[in-house]
């Protein structure tokens, strides 16, 4: 059995799908290639403006982790 345990998750929700990206503090960077690649999937919903919107949130959880160190 393997056990996963992931501290972050970021979700996206378009229409009827969501989609939900777990991962560790360190790893936004593979999050944002992850939405990346649904962007250049052409039968996904998920779009550039997510693409702008994943990065902010990023960017902003990024900053309050550093406030709180």
């Amino acid at each position: 059995m393997q056990v996963l345990v992931h501290n972050k998750y970021l979700a996206i929700l378009k229409g009827d799908h969501k989609y939900i990206f777990r991962y560790l503090p360190g790893e936004e960077q593979v999050v944002l290639r992850r939405v990346l690649d649904y962007v250049r999937d052409c039968d996904c919903d998920i779009d550039w403006k997510d693409v702008l919107k994943v990065l902010r949130t990023i960017n902003v959880d990024s900053r309050k982790g550093v406030n709180n160190a």
